[in-house]
């Protein structure tokens, strides 16, 4: 699978979403003119469906969300100060201190791993 990253521009609401398909494109021999015509004209094509999730488009079309897909990569170990000057590359009127960038992730939380780390193996008491 490619790495594929989406940066959303969130001013209070998501206007944009910027992806970076530098590897994605090259896996495929595709130029990004063609991948924006895809998107635009086929959003059912498998090859969009690599990029999005179905949930995702339909919020996407629903909230008239801009899409702008960037030829460039985004990697594993890419440091935060990387991927601002890889967006900025991209994007105009924003300086690189006015960027803030922020993730989420999926995870559980094992409640008993969690209350031992927290009492330090019950040497500890914990209190509310």
């Amino acid at each position: 699978m490619s790495n594929i990253y989406k940066l959303y521009h969130n001013t209070g609401k998501i206007e944009k979403i910027y992806i970076f398909v530098g590897d994605f494109l090259y896996n495929l021999n595709m130029e990004l003119l063609e991948l924006d015509n895809i998107y635009k004209l086929d959003k059912n094509s498998n090859t969009i469906k690599e990029i999005f999730y179905p949930r995702e488009l339909d919020k996407i079309e629903k909230n008239m969300i801009e899409i702008v897909f960037i030829d460039d990569t985004i990697y594993a170990d890419d440091t935060i100060e990387n991927i601002k000057f890889k967006l900025l590359k991209n994007i105009d009127n924003y300086s690189f201190e006015e960027l803030y960038l922020y993730g989420f992730t999926n995870y559980k939380i094992d409640k008993d791993i969690l209350y031992s780390r927290l009492t330090n193996n019950n040497k500890i008491q914990l209190d509310k």
